[in-house]
């Protein structure tokens, strides 16, 4: 301060000489002249502190975009306003397909596989002249796969920033999600949303002649519930299949429900649909000869007309009626070929019952005959005697034939099979008779059996029949979890449950029967 007062005075001294302290105001002066230094000279130290911390926010803000630039698996590329490359840093996992020292120097057109229908120089031009952002996306072909870009350039003073990145994993989620968004996800055909789309479609002009084919798969509910979803999923694929190879691959085939298939066949008549129809039979024959365990079976019917006159609803009703009335033709055989095929599979799988089947026949006929039953119930005992476990096929080896004591969830399976056999027996003409019987063959004389606690005289009496001598046959027979019973040990096990399991006046016709 003292100094800028001297330095005043010498300057004022050798302008006015002598005359200075006779200057009107010059201390005044002399005052305002010292604010505005000390406020000249504030500021220029504020600035000189900003233009301090603005360098080093800047190496800051530096440092955190190249370690940004480093960590992005993307291409950056600095371009001149004619979209030459002046700089470039290529991410971490994304290829151009072009080593870099190629790039440098060179139009941002040749990362395009093919230059001359390049969009970039387009783009770059877009870009300069209109100030704005422009999003460009292009695919590379590998030998053994295509690879897909996006490319985003925008402005800058004096030139193009460009990001580029791979984006060949979400095109492909976008491309899987479309197709499960028109797909059913177990056969791969088309599913209900999309067959809805297409006939919409199709009730617009311009009208044509079209087929139209409804499907259902025979008897998939008794399936999915005695051997479970994952045959009946089976079941399903290969009609789907069925379809496929009896169909040509422009007409469209669908799966619209649980176990409804449905096609729309265009410029068709009847004669066409009939051989279509003829074709899907003839393959879904083929299949069964081939690999099926269980009989695959199909209802058809089928519609035609021409949309200028006639609904897709309409024609969709008369298919849906033609087939329902094959079910019912369908249904007689294919459920007693189903009732037989899986009792052939549990032959197969449960190596003790083939066996032990004639020896429980002939004890049930020995008590029949002592009862003096009346011809149909002995013949009811003897199809119980075959068919009671029929339930079982679809409890899995490692439960049926298990060594170690059953799990609580293990047992609850074993004693779900009364009902799984009453389905089945109720689907079947055949087994039609006994499913009451085969419900019931392990209720207990005390009301502690399953699956519905009857007692007593509620129990029928082929189902009381048959627990007797079933539970004999079972104790006297080898099993995986342990060696056969002594006929004394199995004698004296049924007198200890008579009254209890068994039915007290049956058991002892009975043990008077096998002693």
């Amino acid at each position: 301060m003292d100094q800028m007062h001297s330095l005043l005075k010498r300057q004022l001294h050798k302008h006015f000489g002598d005359s200075l302290p006779g200057f009107p105001g010059w201390e005044s002066f002399l005052e305002r002249v010292n604010s505005a230094y000390e406020e000249f000279d504030t500021d220029r130290k504020m600035l000189e502190r900003a233009l301090e911390i603005s360098s080093e926010e800047m190496l800051e803000i530096n440092s955190q975009l190249n370690a940004a630039i480093i960590a992005f698996p993307d291409v950056f590329l600095l371009l001149d306003s004619r979209g030459i490359i002046r700089e470039l840093k290529a991410g971490s996992t994304v290829e151009l397909y072009i080593p870099e020292a190629q790039l440098l120097g060179r139009h941002i057109e040749v990362i395009h596989p093919d230059g001359s229908a390049s969009p970039f120089a387009a783009a770059v031009e877009d870009v300069v002249n209109k100030n704005e952002l422009k999003i460009i996306e292009y695919s590379v072909r590998r030998i053994e796969d295509e690879h897909f870009f996006e490319a985003r350039l925008v402005p800058t003073l004096d030139g193009v920033f460009v990001v580029v990145r791979n984006v060949t994993v979400r095109r492909r989620m976008e491309e899987r999600l479309r197709m499960m968004s028109m797909h059913d996800a177990l056969t791969g055909l088309y599913n209900r949303a999309y067959f809805q789309l297409e006939t919409a479609h199709l009730a617009k002009p311009p009208h044509r002649w079209i087929g139209l084919i409804v499907a259902d798969v025979d008897g998939l509910k008794i399936v999915n519930d005695t051997l479970g979803h994952d045959v009946g999923d089976e079941m399903l694929i290969k009609a789907a299949r069925v379809f496929k190879d009896s169909l040509r691959a422009s007409e469209f085939i669908a799966r619209i429900g649980g176990d409804e298939f449905a096609a729309i066949l265009y410029d068709y008549g009847q004669e066409k649909l009939d051989n279509v129809m003829q074709r899907v039979r003839d393959n879904a024959s083929l299949v069964l000869k081939a690999n099926s365990i269980y009989p695959l079976s199909i209802s058809l019917g089928s519609a035609f007309g021409n949309t200028a006159v006639t609904t897709i609803e309409e024609l969709y009703k008369q298919a849906d009626d033609n087939m329902y009335r094959e079910k019912l033709w369908h249904r007689k055989a294919y459920y007693d070929d189903l009732s037989h095929s899986l009792m052939n599979v549990l032959f197969t799988r449960d190596f003790y019952i083939h066996g032990n089947v004639p020896r429980l026949q002939e004890l049930v006929r020995r008590m029949a005959e002592a009862l003096k039953l009346s011809e149909a119930q002995q013949a009811s005992l003897q199809m119980l005697a075959r068919f009671h476990n029929i339930g079982k096929v679809g409890i899995t080896d490692e439960v049926l034939l298990k060594k170690e004591p059953l799990t609580y969830q293990e047992r609850l399976k074993i004693e779900q099979h009364p009902e799984s056999g009453y389905r089945i027996a109720r689907s079947s003409t055949e087994l039609m008779p006994v499913a009451d019987l085969i419900l019931t063959h392990h209720e207990w004389w005390n009301g502690r059996g399953y699956p519905s606690g009857l007692a007593g005289l509620d129990i029928p009496l082929e189902a009381r029949i048959l627990a007797l001598a079933d539970a004999y046959n079972a104790m006297t027979s080898a099993r995986p979890y342990r060696s056969a019973l002594s006929h004394d040990a199995a004698v004296a096990e049924i007198e200890r449950m008579a009254g209890l399991q068994f039915d007290p006046e049956l058991a002892r016709l009975f043990l008077s029967l096998v002693k």
